[in-house]
């Protein structure tokens, strides 16, 4: 079954998000909202599933009311169809929000009521909108409205780290900067209290058609083909720079098509715990988990993620020289090892995704990078940290991270390589015969066996300056 999508706006509406022009409904009905099951394309997972059917219940509503009382002002009845690909037949199998490391599939548990809740009460939406025909759609109007504001006061939001999800959507300009230019404290308060009912339905109705594009067949496989086609033209663009080997076109090509993106609604969970993440298997496929409609800055750092980086395996094999074959680390070793290794990844991920977004990646040191205006919005502090870390590791003694477009170049293909034997060996001799990789493991454990926990990044990273690099941040 395919199902499409048609909104329209009030005439009133003060700069509307451009949507679809209206379409008249077909002459054998006169039923203003068509809401069905569409048949989901086969990669969309259980929990996508869920999650973006709860999305189109509880944010399309006020979208497709909108939609209703625009049709019955202007005389012109129209079909629009909220996408909803929570079939009635996956309510008889199990589903959760948790996932495994590669292909986020849920673990299994019984579906809760709340579930059945969201995703059946579409079916009764239907047939209550179809009565409407003829009728005034006043109260349909106010009880979407109503359930849009409750939503927001209620479930959704449960994690700070939902404004940093938020932040990092290719949300139109248009709300973006009614937010901003509100009194509103965050994204949460904004949609409940700081927007105006214009803007409400603006935002409706453009996160109704974004939640559309990802869950319907036709044009799901197009969406996810144009981010990954625009990340390999950012990278295309540095090898003709000469930062990136030319060389690496090929794996560039066969890692974009095998990574396997999936979406997941900023309200849920999920976000709560991530803003984007990036797995991957033994067999190099790499699993993407990005909120619907991610910004540019965060679609080309998790496919980075996919593009090259560090190599745990090897990392364990630099940090455990000398110790048997069969050696087992301890629970602080392994917190250790995992530390070090997300330091330094997300360290050079986060610089190469700034290089490529801003065509500028020699400057390294995020102070210096933000006095050229290089800086990204969507960066976080802790990705700061570690990219200035990073680019003093690269730049050597004495370096304010910066390096020439050869050294670069030499880097980035350690790192597409996954070589990091090649990259330690590589920084032990810019460091004058130094193991600093080594020597930043032994300080992390060093921190963790004295506390019982993780340091935070900046407290991490301060204490290998002290013990390790014996240097200030550069500046």
């Amino acid at each position: 079954m395919r199902v499409n999508i048609i909104l329209i706006n009030k005439t009133n509406m003060t700069e509307p998000f451009p949507v679809t022009p209206l379409v008249p409904a077909s002459p054998i009905s006169h039923r203003f909202i068509h809401l069905n099951a569409i048949s989901a394309p086969e990669d969309l997972l259980d929990f996508e599933k869920h999650s973006l059917a709860a999305d189109a219940f509880m944010v399309g509503s006020l979208a497709v009311a909108s939609s209703v009382e625009a049709a019955q002002a202007t005389g012109q009845p129209s079909e629009v169809s909220l996408p909803n690909p929570y079939t009635p037949a996956d309510l008889k199998t199990k589903w959760g929000l948790t996932f495994s490391k590669v292909d986020f599939t849920p673990q299994l548990k019984d579906v809760p009521e709340s579930a059945r809740a969201r995703s059946g009460v579409l079916d009764d939406e239907n047939e209550r909108i179809a009565s409407l025909d003829g009728q005034t759609s006043a109260d349909f109007v106010h009880d979407g409205r109503k359930r849009f504001d409750m939503a927001f006061e209620g479930q959704f939001f449960s994690g700070p780290n939902v404004e940093f999800t938020f932040d990092n959507m290719a949300i139109p300009p248009i709300i973006n900067n009614a937010r901003r230019d509100s009194d509103a404290a965050s994204w949460r308060s904004w949609l409940t209290t700081g927007a105006n009912p214009q803007q409400k339905e603006n935002f409706a109705q453009w996160y109704t058609s974004e939640v559309a594009k990802v869950s319907q067949p036709e044009t799901r496989a197009t969406t996810i083909a144009t981010l990954k086609q625009n990340y390999e033209g950012r990278v295309v663009q540095a090898m003709q720079d000469g930062w990136i080997d030319p060389k690496h076109y090929s794996r560039l090509q066969k890692n974009t098509k095998r990574a396997d993106i999936h979406f997941f609604s900023p309200f849920s969970g999920t976000a709560d715990q991530f803003g984007g993440i990036h797995a991957e298997s033994e067999f190099m496929k790499s699993g993407i988990l990005l909120p619907v409609a991610p910004s540019e800055y965060l679609v080309t750092h998790e496919l980075g993620h996919a593009f090259g980086g560090v190599n745990s395996t090897e990392l364990n094999q630099i940090i455990y020289a000398g110790k048997q074959k069969d050696y087992i680390p301890s629970n602080h070793e392994m917190q250790a090892s995992a530390y070090l290794y997300s330091l330094v990844n997300e360290g050079y991920n986060e610089h190469v995704n700034l290089g490529l977004l801003t065509g500028q990646a020699t400057t390294i040191n995020p102070a210096l990078r933000a006095e050229a205006g290089l800086e990204s919005a969507g960066d976080s502090t802790d990705y700061q940290q570690r990219r200035g870390l990073f680019g003093q590791l690269v730049s050597g003694p004495g370096g304010n991270g910066q390096v020439s477009t050869d050294e670069l170049r030499s880097v980035t293909t350690l790192m597409i390589e996954r070589n990091t034997k090649g990259l330690d060996a590589y920084l032990t001799k810019k460091w004058g015969g130094q193991p600093v990789i080594k020597q930043m493991y032994d300080s992390l454990l060093e921190s963790i066996s004295a506390t019982g926990y993780e340091p935070t990044t900046e407290d991490a990273i301060r204490s290998i300056r002290d013990k390790v690099l014996h240097s200030t941040p550069a500046s």
